[in-house]
């Protein structure tokens, strides 16, 4: 039976005494039979294993049973040498009678080979493995408290593809921390950096004084720009970057190495990219946009904060333009396409409607236009960013000396 795959149970009995019952011994017992109890094949599991191959997962199963075919048995594993046992671990999927000690030792094997390991205990054997494994994971309906209490993840869901839910989510909620990252950075540079120009370049230095606006009536220029600045980076870009759930091209792709820092060289690229191009126009618009678009200085301004504005709406969209299915994802992703039509609906009404409040100028429908296209030229940036080949792959060529 143990050899088919069955736990085996064997029943016996034995005339006793009730004052020797605490001093029972299995001795002399007569045997009434053996039962073998398999366990039902989970619906699901084989999909959820091809599932996590192909995002470059490797699936091992650690049983105390007897498993049928070509597998490791515990005791085996144990015997081997730290060479052979290193060499071999890639290629083991099944660890058949195996103890505590050999789940420890297959996870120390697997970390110093490299990998992160991920490992699902459930009974008390299980504690030091997952305390030694980079991500413990246990189902909280099935698993002791111990186990609960040495695990980071405690499912609330028994069944084995909710581990595809947990990959797809933790992937998609670090991807949303690094376009976070990616657009908090730019934003902040080029705000920083427009205030610093305005600022220095300004005949007369703004006033930032609260009471002089309470006293007058009027909100100083100055004072709203940052405050309308702050709440895209900080709230409304939240919204829109983070919420969404994440699509599901991160599990068609391998896992990221762990060494590998938050902000990569390609978000190095995009971010410098992005900022000197925003920061470029901005300079331009500012110090030639009398001439260049015939303007008034508060025509100017408006001009400035505008495309500000519209730069982080499209900025927010940019990062969506390299998904293969991006119109069958931009359908899933409304609250990312209401956000980003929030914040342009408010600044047409702020510029148009509310400029006495906001002390900005109309724009004309020319001027809307230029800061329209100003504004989504960065897509064809990123795009061209994109292209570009990491600076470590680049080889320049050896020239050979000849030898006559």
């Amino acid at each position: 039976m143990a050899e088919n795959g069955f736990r085996c149970i064997a029943f016996a009995h034995r005339k006793t005494s009730i004052r020797d019952y605490f001093t029972f011994s299995r001795q002399q017992l007569i045997l009434l039979g053996l039962v073998g109890l398999t366990n039902s094949r989970r619906s699901g599991t084989r999909g959820t294993v091809e599932d996590c191959r192909r995002a470059g997962i490797n699936v091992k199963l650690i049983t105390g049973d007897n498993k049928p075919g070509e597998v490791i048995n515990g005791e085996e594993f144990r015997k081997f040498s730290s060479e052979e046992r290193m060499a071999k671990i890639e290629n083991i999927c099944v660890l058949a009678r195996a103890t505590p000690d050999d789940k420890l030792l297959m996870v120390q094997s697997l970390k110093q080979k490299g990998h992160v390991v991920a490992f699902i205990g459930r009974g008390i054997g299980d504690a030091q493995a997952l305390r030694e494994a980079n991500v413990g994971l246990c189902f909280g309906t099935q698993g002791a408290e111990i186990v609960k209490a040495c695990s980071a993840i405690v499912m609330s869901c028994k069944d084995f593809p909710f581990i595809i839910d947990i990959l797809t989510w933790g992937r998609g909620i670090y991807d949303s921390v690094q376009i976070y990252t990616q657009f908090l950075l730019i934003a902040s540079f080029v705000a920083l950096v427009i205030d610093f120009v305005m600022a220095v370049s300004s005949s007369e230095p703004p006033g930032l004084s609260a009471v002089v606006a309470v006293s007058t009536g009027k909100i100083p220029f100055p004072v709203f720009q940052p405050l309308w600045m702050k709440l895209i980076a900080g709230t409304l870009a939240v919204l829109a970057l983070n919420i969404e759930k994440p699509s599901q091209d991160v599990m068609r792709r391998p896992p990221r190495n762990l060494k590998e820092p938050l902000i990569t060289a390609q978000m190095r690229k995009k971010i410098g990219a992005q900022a000197l191009y925003q920061i470029a126009i901005f300079l331009v618009i500012h110090f030639k946009g009398k001439s260049l678009f015939n303007v008034n200085d508060q025509e100017k301004d408006s001009l400035v904060l505008s495309t500000y504005i519209l730069c982080q709406a499209f900025n927010i969209f940019n990062p969506r333009l390299l998904e293969k299915n991006i119109f069958e994802e931009m359908q899933k992703k409304k609250l990312l396409l209401s956000v980003i039509g929030l914040i342009i609906s408010i600044q047409f009404i702020m510029v148009e409607l509310l400029n006495g409040f906001s002390g900005t100028a109309r724009l004309g429908f020319g001027q809307w236009g230029l800061c329209i296209a100003f504004s989504a030229a960065p897509s064809m940036v990123t795009w061209f960013v994109r292209c570009i080949p990491p600076l470590g792959n680049f080889k320049f060529p050896m020239l050979k000396p000849k030898i006559d």
